[in-house]
């Protein structure tokens, strides 16, 4: 079976470089249950994450733009033709600098969630 090389961001946690089958069943079993990609960016990428992650309860993980936040483990993979690629290099690079911290959630007395992250280096 093939392979794939993805960007695993798990919450709480720094990212890391995993390879994982083409299949569905395993992309099912890294995020905790049924997939569903958001294309958030430019760069060719998807960005893969749980379906139901918010009604399963998971933690939230990761802001990627303001008032979007992505809750469970995620991972980050190329566009292909018609499926998932190994993520190139240089977005290898990027994606891991830009998800280097996590970052740290608290949910205010309204029920909202307030995001802490690390600043960026100037």
């Amino acid at each position: 079976m093939a392979t794939i090389d993805v960007l695993l961001v798990e919450p709480l946690k720094r990212p890391r470089m995993v390879t994982i089958p083409q299949a569905l069943s395993a992309m099912q079993n890294l995020v905790g249950g049924a997939i569903t990609a958001t294309y958030p960016w430019e760069d060719e990428v998807a960005l893969v994450c749980c379906d139901d992650a918010i009604a399963l309860g998971y933690e939230p993980n990761r802001m990627i733009s303001p008032g979007r936040v992505i809750f469970g483990t995620f991972f980050i993979a190329g566009l292909g033709p018609e499926e998932f690629i190994s993520l190139a290099p240089e977005l290898q690079e990027k994606f891991l600098q830009e998800f280097a911290h996590p970052d740290w959630f608290v949910r205010g007395d309204d029920g909202r969630l307030v995001c802490f992250r690390w600043a960026k280096e100037m």
